[in-house]
């Protein structure tokens, strides 16, 4: 208020000294030959024959000259006309002039009147009160809330829809029962764009329709097909049309801002990374070539997925960016043209992003296994040599203390068993060595530098066998002697007690493995083979069963080595046993990861067929128009249906043909590299169909906007 006030205010206070300095402080305005102005020179000061000039035309000629300064004076006497009060020399009398105009030059005449001033002033008076007064009430009827703001983008509509309607000359009663009928009409697509959406943004708008809809819902009933005056709900039924206009046209507007979003996102999304030949050949070695060859398979269709709407999108943001404002709801057909595009759009970001995330899980993953698989092969290898050079130890001493205890020791015994402790010294360094190439190895992430990292710790590992294989022809002992050593019994021991611990941390992965697919299957309608899934369950619960029992058989070998029981048989053989059941439970952890790997893979190829299955649900909106229930148990004709030319139809049904074929195919596989197959022909089916309606849908939104 305090803003509108100050302009205003200095305006007339500006006048108001210009008046008053002109009439009271010396005679800045004087009269030739009266001491009055004419009525009509004061109140009508911009007409043509008037004896008093507009002062902004001066004003424009003169940039310096204000209002009470010498330099609008001067303004006004080269731009008025000479006066004829006089005959000029030369010239012919006129009898017949007329009246004469007051002569307003400086110095000439009197004062101008007390009452002439007010005359003047009281105009100006009265435009800057109303100035005041109107902008006054349009400042108190500003607001900032949601409801506020969609009521007042409203009134601009209903004005502009008003003015539109006294032009054409229609009858405003029909019009708003219309209009009416269209919000409600509106009502589905509106809550499906809002759903497309999905921002706060968006639920506040379709709540504000929503509101509006429901409100003119109630009143439609109550005045039923009657296009007799509304009487005092019209203007009620007309605010409710009008806030629900508004929010759909904010909501529709959010939608296309949100369409233009993810076409930016859907374009970067990256491509999938592909396998070279060599590390499907190294993968291979360790997970199978069914399995790497339907990874492959599956990999090569995610890809397709990435890039697959790359045209269709630059097509259709080119013409969301050409879509105008809705300004009436007659503009429906927009709505439900944006709609038919964001929907596109919506399934082709789904296809990129769900098939970039599938790809790198299901990359990593078998990654991941084989890198496993690499280091599980070298570490059974280092366990075996840990173990034998531990009793080769224990048994080189038991000899030395009884050929030490011989009176008649043999020297050459003795210093063949120094070089076997040489050599077993030598083995313990390279054990060390082949342990810090085992963990170098396990930081490697690419399959290409494992593959060097293995090359090297094999070789270490193949060094220290050969020295161990060298140790044990050299050493020669009585077994009944040395295996009744108490040192040999305690290694014996030692081993098969770490034995027991390494099975039951094996017996451990199996079991979560088996957790960790179980807790990924979903209840969702199954569209693959179901009885394949529940083999590999069935695997995986066998697998940890298996490996349960393997711990147990561990952990009884080397309690008994402990309790030294005369039943029990002897160390050595307890203590083999024992190694046995841990490299068995270390096995089954490769065969769960290898089921793991598998179950991962059938889940994404099931989420691609989902995924394909949803952009082929484009191909809808292609059949032929049909009747969609209303709102109150009516029918009404579908508004947006893609009219495909006959050569375009017949090739939308036969990949429509394709596509459920490939999909019965789908639920009968009972192998993963099968059912990659069959899922790449779905999405192929599938990304036709949505590239078939979507050309046709951006023609037929390019005819609206046109």
């Amino acid at each position: 208020m305090r803003l509108v006030i100050a302009p205003v205010a200095a305006a007339w206070l500006g006048a108001s000294a210009f008046v008053f300095e002109n009439v009271m402080a010396g005679g800045a305005w004087r009269g030739t030959e009266t001491d009055t102005i004419t009525n009509d020179s004061v109140y009508f000061p911009y007409a043509q024959d008037s004896a008093l000039a507009y002062p902004g035309d001066a004003i424009l000629k003169d940039p310096s000259a204000v209002p009470g300064q010498p330099g609008l004076a001067n303004a006004q006497l080269e731009n008025f006309p000479p006066i004829a009060d006089k005959q000029q020399p030369g010239e012919p009398a006129q009898p017949d002039a007329g009246p004469k105009r007051p002569d307003l030059r400086m110095g000439q005449g009197k004062r101008l009147s007390a009452s002439t001033a007010f005359r003047i002033a009281a105009p100006l008076l009265i435009f800057s009160l109303g100035l005041l007064a109107a902008r006054s009430l349009s400042g108190r009827g500003e607001s900032n809330s949601p409801g506020d703001r969609y009521h007042s983008k409203g009134q601009q509509a209903r004005a502009k829809r008003e003015r539109e309607q006294a032009k054409a000359g229609k009858g405003t009663v029909e019009e708003l029962l219309e209009q009416a009928d269209r919000l409600v009409r509106l009502e589905s697509v509106a809550a499906q764009l809002a759903e497309n959406i999905e921002n706060h943004e968006s639920h506040l708008a379709l709540q504000e329709f929503s509101k509006s809809v429901n409100r003119t819902k109630e009143l439609r009933q109550a005045l039923g097909s009657s296009s007799r005056s509304l009487g005092s709900s019209e203007n009620v039924l007309r605010k409710a049309v009008d806030r629900g206009f508004s929010a759909l046209s904010q909501l529709y507007e959010v939608a296309r801002q949100h369409a233009l979003h993810l076409v930016q996102e859907t374009r970067g999304v990256q491509s999938v990374r592909e396998f070279s030949y060599q590390e499907l050949k190294m993968m291979e070695t360790y997970l199978g070539s069914p399995l790497v060859e339907a990874l492959e398979n599956h990999m090569a269709s995610l890809k397709f997925s990435c890039r697959a709407f790359a045209l269709k999108l630059d097509e259709t943001e080119a013409t969301l960016e050409g879509l105008p404002e809705l300004e009436k709801l007659e503009d429906e057909e927009l709505v439900d043209a944006l709609s038919a595009n964001l929907q596109f759009i919506k399934a082709a970001h789904e296809a990129a992003t769900v098939g970039r995330q599938s790809a790198e899980e299901v990359a990593s993953s078998a990654v991941a296994v084989t890198l496993s698989h690499v280091v599980r092969q070298q570490t059974h290898q280092y366990r075996d040599c840990r173990d034998f050079l531990q009793e080769r130890r224990a048994l080189c001493k038991a000899e030395r203390q009884r050929q030490q205890s011989l009176p008649d020791g043999n020297p050459d015994v003795l210093h063949e068993l120094d070089t076997v402790e040489a050599l077993l010294d030598r083995g313990e360094t390279l054990l060390q060595k082949y342990k810090q190439e085992i963990e170098d190895l396990q930081k490697e992430r690419e399959i290409m530098l494992v593959e060097a990292a293995r090359l090297q710790a094999d070789d270490v590992g193949r060094e220290l066998k050969t020295l161990l294989d060298v140790a044990v022809s050299r050493l020669n002992f009585s077994p009944a002697s040395v295996f009744e050593n108490k040192d040999v019994e305690d290694a014996y021991a030692a081993i098969a007690s770490r034995a027991s611990q390494e099975a039951a941390e094996a017996s451990k992965k199996v079991a979560d493995i088996g957790k960790q697919v179980e807790s990924r299957v979903t209840p969702e309608e199954a569209i693959i083979n179901e009885a394949m899934m529940n083999l590999l369950m069935g695997s995986l619960q066998q697998a940890e069963e298996n490996a349960d029992v393997a711990a147990q058989e561990a952990s009884a070998a080397a309690a008994a080595i402990t309790e030294g029981t005369k039943q029990a048989p002897p160390g050595r053989v307890l203590m083999s046993a024992a190694r046995c059941a841990s490299g068995t439970a270390d096995s089954l952890v490769g065969g769960a990861e290898l089921l793991w790997l598998h179950a991962q893979l059938l889940e994404s190829l099931e989420s691609d067929l989902r995924v394909s299955a949803n952009l082929a649900r484009l191909g809808e909106a292609a059949e032929t128009a049909g009747v969609e229930a209303g709102t109150e148990g009516t029918e009404a004709l579908r508004r947006w249906v893609v009219e495909l030319p006959e050569q375009r139809k017949a090739q939308l049904e036969d990949l429509q043909r394709r596509m459920r074929t490939s999909k019965s195919l789908a639920l009968s596989h009972w192998s993963a590299k099968d059912l990659a197959l069959t899922a790449a022909s779905v999405k192929n089916a599938a990304t036709g169909i949505a590239t078939l309606v979507q050309q046709q849908q951006l023609k037929q939104t390019g005819d609206l906007i046109q």
